[in-house]
């Protein structure tokens, strides 16, 4: 009888650190995973990131490229309320891509039924609190760009002062010499006509 307890507890502690494979499965498909915010930000604050975006929080809700359109606009509603639009734009290079805007400027792009893209650009809300994880938002100066990150300019972009960086955030700057701000970011799949 002993034996008996000892080898049941036993069978239960190594089953502690295993998942079921259709528990595992579905967390990948979903690709949200808690990982720790920034401790400066407070909760419910979206940082975009090179991967994703993160919606902060105790414990931060990463939201991957690849997570399924559901939850992200389910974690994104709790944020900014409803969204401010939504569509499909099917003259895409990279193939139809559908959309969901929301307030401050930002875009979330999905094709088939996942997160590809996000991007920011014109924000019409005052205060909105959207930056990458490093801080950088919508008129950031090109200074601030270039301490949170290695800036690289695109020679000949036909579309602009367009810059990418080794963290994935892409985007443009606007004005001149020494004024110039940051205008649009952008990660993943997005659509521009060259």
């Amino acid at each position: 009888m002993r034996w008996t307890m000892i080898g049941a507890a036993a069978l239960a502690l190594a089953g502690c650190g295993e998942s079921a494979p259709e528990e595992a499965a579905e967390g990948a498909d979903l690709a949200l995973q808690e990982t720790p915010n920034l401790p400066a930000d407070p909760a419910g604050v979206v940082r975009l990131r090179g991967d994703g975006l993160e919606v902060t929080g105790p414990l931060g809700t990463m939201l991957t490229f690849g997570s399924l359109r559901a939850p992200v606009e389910t974690e994104m509603a709790k944020v900014f309320g409803e969204a401010r639009d939504a569509g499909t734009n099917t003259e895409c290079g990279a193939g139809p891509i559908a959309f969901t805007e929301y307030p401050g400027g930002l875009s979330l792009n999905f094709q088939e039924g996942a997160l590809v893209g996000w991007s920011l650009r014109d924000s019409d809300a005052e205060g909105a609190d959207i930056a990458t994880a490093e801080g950088i938002a919508l008129d950031s100066s090109e200074a601030e760009l270039a301490e949170a990150y290695e800036v690289e300019m695109i020679a000949d972009s036909t579309l602009g002062e367009e810059f990418t960086t080794p963290a994935g955030i892409f985007g443009f700057l606007t004005g001149e010499g020494a004024t110039r701000e940051v205008e649009s970011l952008h990660a993943g799949t997005n659509c521009f006509f060259r």
